[in-house]
């Protein structure tokens, strides 16, 4: 092989190794746009296999033992949008949202509705054993308690207390 030709094989070889790596650190979630993909868990529930748990495909949790029996829950907040190629959430003009537990491999469900050009915030205060859900849209404006030691009954409520020091959960 002649110097010309040796130095060819070297710049291609050289870009297919460069355009690997910028493929690798798109794929791994490093990029900007790929940020979101921290916010999408997955679900640590095997026995649970429903209708709605297949048609929400994006989901956040929350683990605790909100029912105080001693054993850890783990709480869902998921709404019916797709993911895209690079697993970013693609968000429709309106989604259906749902709360849920699973407690000993049961799944309860706490909220189930539609919120047109929104979305749905959920707050956890560790400290009194509430969920507080907020419906944030502009027409919709709901706020509702969530008491786990009253097997999770749902109130709506005027207003929801400062959600600074609560722990929450949002899809974005």
């Amino acid at each position: 092989m002649d110097k010309k030709m040796k130095y060819t094989v070297f710049i291609v070889f050289a870009t297919l190794v460069s355009c690997n790596q910028i493929k690798q650190q798109f794929s791994d979630g490093e990029s900007e746009e790929n940020n979101s993909v921290e916010k999408i868990s997955e679900t640590p529930m095997e026995p649970l296999e429903t209708a709605f748990e297949q048609e929400h495909k994006v989901k956040e949790y929350l683990i605790a033992d909100f029912n105080t029996d001693g054993k850890k829950d783990t709480l869902f907040l998921s709404a019916n949008a797709e993911i895209d190629d690079q697993r970013r959430i693609v968000w429709n003009d309106a989604q259906s949202w749902k709360v849920y537990i699973n407690i000993n491999g049961e799944a309860k469900n706490i909220y189930a509705e539609d919120i047109q050009l929104g979305k749905l915030e959920l707050y956890y205060d560790r400290e009194n054993n509430l969920i507080y859900l907020v419906e944030n849209a502009p027409y919709q404006k709901k706020k509702f308690k969530v008491a786990p030691k009253s097997n999770f009954e749902v109130t709506e409520i005027d207003k929801a207390p400062e959600m600074i020091k609560f722990e929450a959960l949002t899809l974005d």
